[in-house]
């Protein structure tokens, strides 16, 4: 049985493709495509594919994401952490409409280029699996989490572990890629191992 990660039906049908060595399945329950097996790469692994980028003068500027997260007048509460902040530009832009902004990733330069750069205090390498033991007093009002979910081996694992940081009544803002997105067609990268679902 190969158990939908998302829903946790079986999906029975035969695979949809391959990518990377994965096979790519389809839930006909929640329509989702996922890789199996589903393992995800090392952080050594995203240094690489990203080897031509500098952290310390790429300016990848606000996504479309956090940009419409940002836009409303109000806030989702006071303290905010962005789950894969990478190198901090979300978590500053928080930090300046008003939220008490905190901010995790697990390559650990690029949290050295948020520290640094930025003069980000609140921004610490870390797994996801650390975020329960990192923050263990520390409650959020909202939690972000853009573009990552994809990247992990269970997302369903993962909003289970995000709960215990989360205040009661909290936010959550997240978003994923769209399969059928036109840069699907050409990137390379888009399967797996670097997207799993």
């Amino acid at each position: 049985m190969t158990a939908c990660p998302a829903c946790g039906m079986d999906a029975k049908d035969k695979p949809v493709g391959a990518s990377g060595g994965y096979l790519l399945r389809h839930c006909a329950s929640c329509d989702l495509v996922f890789s199996d097996p589903m393992r995800s790469v090392t952080p050594s692994c995203y240094k690489e594919a990203e080897a031509h980028l500098d952290y310390w003068t790429h300016e990848s500027g606000l996504s479309w994401h956090h940009e419409r997260f940002l836009a409303p007048a109000v806030l989702y509460g006071r303290r905010l952490l962005d789950v894969g902040c990478g190198t901090g530009e979300f978590v500053l832009a928080a930090a300046d409409k008003g939220y008490e902004a905190y901010g995790v990733d697990f390559v650990e330069e690029k949290i050295a280029v948020a520290q640094k750069k930025r003069g980000l205090a609140n921004v610490y390498a870390m797994s996801v699996a650390d975020l329960a033991e990192r923050f263990f007093n520390i409650r959020f009002d909202v939690v972000t989490c853009f573009e990552t979910l994809e990247h992990l081996e269970d997302p369903s694992g993962f909003m289970e572990q995000l709960k215990v940081v989360l205040s009661p009544g909290a936010y959550m803002a997240l978003s994923v890629p769209n399969r059928d997105r036109t840069l699907a067609l050409f990137d390379r990268e888009d399967g797996p191992p670097h997207h799993l679902t």
